[in-house]
């Protein structure tokens, strides 16, 4: 006899449902996505328990007539596509025919609808996968859905549900980026009869995230816009001093869809690793267009992820976009310290935002006419707080969407230091800010240990790049124009003007000044390469020798020739000229982290080239408790002046800060008396 069976369709759907409906929050997604794919443009959604008793959305959508409406319940059933091929340009949010029968398999649905040229509705029930009743009713328009008693048939499903706030901020997560896919649409949310969400359609994305986050948050965002053929972005980023711990602010969009994606996630990494330190990330909210056809949503049971047909390319128009964003913000104000009279929070950093207009006539005029267009989202009418999503902060709040305090530091992403260092794109790029077309002078003089430098990590051969927002666009801060006072504790440099005290961290400065030094000398040293009379061998796990392997070819551009051997080991034949025998090891394992950190996307040489100047601008550094002559001092004060992004050290800590005067006479009480 047989052992193997044909399943029946309501196993089936169980087994479906267990990859479609992970909780309360994908069945909202997959019916709120309906709702949107029928064209409705008022959306509403009432919950009870956090989603276990009910979920019922409303819109006022195309509705179905009656076959439709018990169709809509079959597997693979869908509206949206008829051939395979149809796959490959997939434009709705929905598509597989999987979802309505998943969900009703472990639930009591009701369906009430109807078409718009019928005079009668339709009234469908479902429970269990089980068809109960169809019947005609009088029905106004558009569709409602009702999910009642989920996974009431699969106990163990229902047993693993996490409380009713967790439920609800995940729903709240999910309707968030509903909303800021599709800001024309009005949303309301309603838990046990109390209204916790109303969203107001608005016809752009900022007024939605002005209604969500608030006008504050969103008058600080930077808008950026790109094109480039038929690739088109356009994103609202944060302020530098305001960056996050979490995701809750990084959010991605593909032709209208929340989406996840690596190489997405790479480009913004890229972008802004050396701005922000570690384990922070920057707010963004970014929407892209792209041809349907060169990108593909049926790789993911729920579509929350996508694949490019052209990934490499997605990710250079991305991060160079970015990275002349960059450019425009490396230069502003000052940050500075405020002295509180509470004790715990007595050094707190605020860096204003800095957009274009306060880049000067010259910044202004270099940047007229030229893609990306930065602007600042202040600019765009927002909605005043009556206008606000209302947030009920009682136990029925959506609080997993609701913003932080503002103010928060930091974070790192990356920023791809030599853009040309790959093989040259099929099409001219825009500089990134440490491309070619903001070069400044490699160090020189008495700076200890640069000279040379450059080439410890490995020679390029870099091919040319357009100009970006270079050096010569951009204001100089003024630093080397302040007063030397002195250095204090042999670590901090003094400097002092008629608004106050500049502090200066002396390791964070040189740091900063060493990388982009190294930088320039990367770039313009020319290939050459040291052969390794005795191969040095080096011990790896088998992920680690298959990630040498995959990026043979950007390690042979820095001049790595490296074979795989038996037993889990690696020879190094030849290395970058004037790299020290010594640090070929330690730079190779540095390498191997980083093809490791990009499993899914193969990175240029450029990127893992990256990795290891900052380690050599850091390793070669002035010191804490290193004292200094005032020559010395002053030297570094003006290299760092010259700097592209004296703001931070290639870790993200901040290299200076202002101590305004009024705040010091605050502290000794002279406010307000004569002397």
């Amino acid at each position: 006899m047989s052992r193997i069976r044909v399943l029946s369709d309501q196993v089936a759907n169980k087994i479906a449902a267990g990859e479609v409906v992970e909780r309360p929050a994908a069945v909202v997604k997959e019916l709120v996505e309906n709702s949107l794919d029928a064209g409705a443009t008022r959306i509403v959604l009432h919950l009870e328990a956090g989603g276990r008793n009910l979920i019922r959305v409303e819109d006022d959508g195309r509705g179905m007539d009656g076959d439709d409406a018990v169709l809509c319940f079959e597997r693979h059933a869908t509206s949206k596509i008829r051939e395979s091929e149809e796959l490959l340009s997939v434009r709705t949010l929905g598509f597989r025919g999987e979802a309505l029968p998943s969900i009703a398999s472990v639930a009591k649905v009701r369906l009430k609808t109807r078409a718009e040229a019928d005079d009668l509705g339709t009234e469908v029930l479902i429970e269990g996968g089980i068809l109960k009743k169809v019947a005609p009713i009088a029905w106004p328009g558009g569709t409602t859905i009702e999910v009642r008693s989920l996974f009431y048939n699969t106990p163990a499903r229902r047993k693993f549900l996490r409380t009713q706030q967790t439920e609800l901020r995940h729903i709240s997560a999910m309707l968030t980026r509903l909303a800021l896919a599709h800001p024309k649409v009005r949303f309301l949310g309603f838990h046990k009869g109390r209204s916790i969400l109303d969203l107001v359609p608005y016809p752009e994305a900022l007024e939605r995230i002005a209604n969500l986050y608030g006008p504050k948050l969103a008058k600080s965002l930077t808008a950026l816009h790109r094109s480039e053929e038929d690739h088109h972005l356009h994103a609202y980023i944060g302020p530098l001093h305001d960056t996050k711990s979490g995701s809750d602010y990084q959010h991605t969009f593909v032709n209208g869809r929340a989406v996840q994606s690596p190489t997405l996630r790479a480009a913004i990494r890229d972008a802004f690793r050396l701005v922000l330190p570690k384990g922070r990330l920057p707010v963004i909210i970014l929407y892209l267009e792209l041809p349907h056809g060169e990108v593909d949503v049926n790789v993911h049971p729920t579509k929350a992820e996508v694949r490019f047909f052209s990934p490499y390319r997605v990710r250079r128009f991305l991060t160079d976009a970015l990275g002349e964003y960059l450019a425009v913000q490396a230069r502003g104000d000052l940050p500075r310290m405020s002295l509180g009279r509470d004790r715990n929070e007595r050094l707190r950093l605020r860096l204003d935002s800095v957009y274009p207009e306060k880049l000067g006539a010259a910044g202004a005029a270099s940047l007229e006419g030229r893609n990306p267009r930065v602007s600042p989202a202040s600019s765009v009418g927002l909605p005043g707080d009556e206008d606000r999503v209302r947030w009920a902060r009682a136990e029925t709040s959506f609080s997993g969407a609701r913003p932080g305090a503002a103010g928060e530091r930091g974070r790192q992403s990356h920023l791809p230091l030599l853009p040309g260092l790959a093989s040259q794109s099929p099409t001219p790029r825009l500089a990134h800010p440490y491309s070619a077309g903001s070069v400044v002078a490699a160090e020189s003089g008495s700076d200890r240990g640069t000279e040379g430098d450059a080439a410890k990590v490995g020679e390029s051969f870099v091919a040319p790049v357009q100009a970006g927002v270079g050096q010569g666009d951009l204001p100089r801060l003024g630093l080397s124009q302040l007063r030397y006072i002195g250095q204090l504790a042999n670590t901090f440099l003094l400097l002092e003007d008629e608004e106050g005290l500049v502090i200066i961290d002396q390791h964070v400065a040189h740091e900063r000044v060493r990388l982009e030094a190294l930088i320039d000398g990367v770039r313009n040293a020319k290939r050459t390469l040291q052969p390794l009379l005795i191969p040095i061998v080096i011990e790896f796990p088998p992920e680690a020798v298959m990630a040498l392997e995959r990026g043979n070819e950007p390690l042979l551009q820095l001049g790595f020739e490296i074979d795989s051997l038996d037993g889990g080991s690696v020879a190094v034949r030849t290395a970058p000229a004037n790299l020290p025998v010594g640090e070929i090891e330690p730079t190779v394992r540095l390498l191997v982290r980083r093809l490791l950190d990009d499993a899914e996307e193969l990175p240029e040489a450029a990127q893992l080239v990256e990795d290891a100047l900052v380690m050599a601008a850091c390793k070669g550094a002035i010191k804490a408790n290193d004292p200094l002559a005032p020559q010395e001092a002053k030297a570094l004060i003006q290299k760092l002046d010259r700097a592209r992004h004296p703001f931070s050290c290639p870790h993200g800590r901040p290299s200076y800060f202002r101590l305004p005067l009024r705040q010091i006479e605050r502290e000794f009480g002279r406010m307000g008396f004569g002397s």
